[in-house]
């Protein structure tokens, strides 16, 4: 959500050290807060994702098939 929020006359004291230092104390000041919008999470292509695992880590079909035999069996059990 990309809500806009507004203070007017807020103490400059009461703000955090960090947006203070160019202010002169004791003064008001009006803050303007308005959120960021999300990052959207990046999404990998089907080739990305079979480069993403290194050859040495990479399973052939037969062991993939074997897997899912064994945990098929399993619910079987």
């Amino acid at each position: 959500m990309n809500r806009i929020v507004h203070k007017d006359h807020y103490p400059v004291d009461k703000l955090p050290d960090d947006l203070k230092p160019d202010l002169p104390a004791g003064s008001h000041v009006r803050i303007t807060v308005e959120a960021e919008e999300p990052k959207p999470k990046p999404t990998m292509t089907l080739e990305e994702l079979f480069t993403a695992v290194p050859p040495e880590e990479r399973l052939s079909r037969e062991e993939i098939d074997e897997h899912i035999r064994r945990e098929r069996d399993a619910w079987d059990d």
